[in-house]
């Protein structure tokens, strides 16, 4: 029978209690049981030696490669400062070195926008402009498409002739509906406008790519005078009749 004092001293032993009836450990032995924590005077194992240099390879890699991409993002900075900016271009010859979008902007020019008072507000016919225009033939454009109306009277007595564009008319129609006639065909409208009515139109919408309209205007005598061909809000007379608007490069 196993006295209850020796089971404690065997439970609690620690190394420099060395458990009853064992021998006692050696000169610089520690008393730890070498075989769970090695040998201190051994040298590590090949494994471990190659786990420890593929990982410091590994390190090696990842801060070169990082070095490397701070300092391309640094030379990229440096550039886009240098040049103004990646969104810009090279200027056109005799800019000064000034950039420009790359691609440039054409618009129709300034003088032919709006519609004259006299004839309505946004999206009008005929019939609800307040009149008051001189006679003569009336061409602008808006936000709802292309327009050339008649205010009959004087010498004009109604007008015919074509609309030419650069790319498909998308639609003509005359307003109102009984006051004559408007045939589009690829990128011509041929129009005849009756005088019966005080106020006569012309609506139409040229083609998306359109870049030129070519204006011919007649009369019972042959074409209409620039002096009575009006442009714009502000009823800019016409520089020739016929008459030709190209777009403009934009500011």
């Amino acid at each position: 029978m196993v006295d209850s004092d020796d089971k404690d001293q065997d439970v609690f032993a620690t190394p420099s209690e060395p458990t009853k009836g064992a021998a006692a450990p050696s000169e610089g032995d520690s008393g730890w049981d070498d075989d769970v924590w090695g040998d201190e005077a051994s040298p590590p194992d090949k494994r471990t030696v190659m786990l420890v240099q593929i990982g410091l390879v590994v390190l090696i890699v990842l801060i070169v490669g990082a070095v490397v991409l701070v300092k391309k993002g640094d030379k990229k900075d440096s550039n886009e400062k240098a040049s103004g900016g990646s969104s810009q271009t090279t200027a056109a010859p005799g800019g000064g070195g000034d950039t420009k979008d790359a691609t440039p902007q054409y618009v129709w020019p300034p003088d032919v926008g709006g519609r004259p008072p006299a004839f309505g507000t946004f999206n009008g016919t005929p019939a609800d402009a307040k009149g008051g225009a001189e006679p003569g033939v009336y061409i602008w454009s808006d936000y709802d498409g292309w327009h050339l109306w008649v205010q009959n009277g004087g010498d004009i007595n109604g007008v015919s002739g074509t609309v030419t564009g650069n790319d498909n008319i998308a639609s003509a129609a005359v307003l109102p509906a009984d006051g004559g006639t408007a045939t589009k065909a690829a990128t011509v409208i041929t129009f005849d406008l009756k005088g019966d009515d005080p106020i006569v139109g012309l609506d139409f919408n040229p083609g998306f790519y359109a870049v030129k309209l070519d204006f011919a205007i007649n009369g019972p005598n042959g074409p209409i005078p620039a002096t009575e061909i009006h442009l714009g809000k502000e009823m800019t007379p016409a520089a020739t009749s016929p008459l030709s608007i190209e777009k403009v490069l934009s500011n």
